[in-house]
């Protein structure tokens, strides 16, 4: 890393150009433009905080996160019932999908699921980093909590 770069990254630090997840937040997006298969906010919510705090997000040296996309949630809504995960690659960065889902016990909440799943998608966090973006989708029946995630990096230049 070059003497310049670690001026910006002392800069961005010292003046506090960085989002914290309190922040973030209050910018996570209402995807209304969805309609009926936009995500509950609070799953939403719920979702969100638990991938941008994720031991991958956590250990870049930077203190940036991931951005939340509307347009990713939309996409990982058809991706629930999707028999396999699509896994492409675009011309705007490598887009990767994942999918989980459990059985709904007595006392296991969706809290509990959503970080259980968000585990699961550490490989993929790690591989969207922290300038990427996102996007969930959250289903439940009776006897089972389904989700898929979309997971987009930014290609390096």
């Amino acid at each position: 890393m070059s003497s310049h770069s670690y001026s910006v990254v002392a800069i961005v630090l010292l003046l506090g150009i960085f989002t914290t997840s309190t922040d973030a937040l209050a910018i996570l997006p209402d995807c209304k433009a969805l309609g009926k298969y936009a995500v509950r906010a609070n799953i939403r919510e719920l979702i969100f905080v638990n991938v941008i705090t994720a031991e991958p997000i956590q250990n870049q040296p930077v203190s940036i996160m991931p951005g939340y996309d509307c347009i990713l949630e939309g996409i990982a809504r058809i991706e629930l019932d999707r028999s396999t995960p699509s896994n492409l690659c675009t011309g705007v960065g490598k887009v990767i999908t994942e999918k989980f889902e459990d059985a709904k016990i007595p006392g296991y909440k969706p809290k509990d699921f959503i970080a259980k799943a968000v585990k699961s998608f550490y490989d993929s966090i790690g591989k969207m980093g922290v300038t990427g973006q996102f996007g969930c989708n959250y289903a439940a029946d009776e006897t089972k909590y389904r989700i898929a995630c979309v997971f987009q990096g930014r290609l390096r230049q």
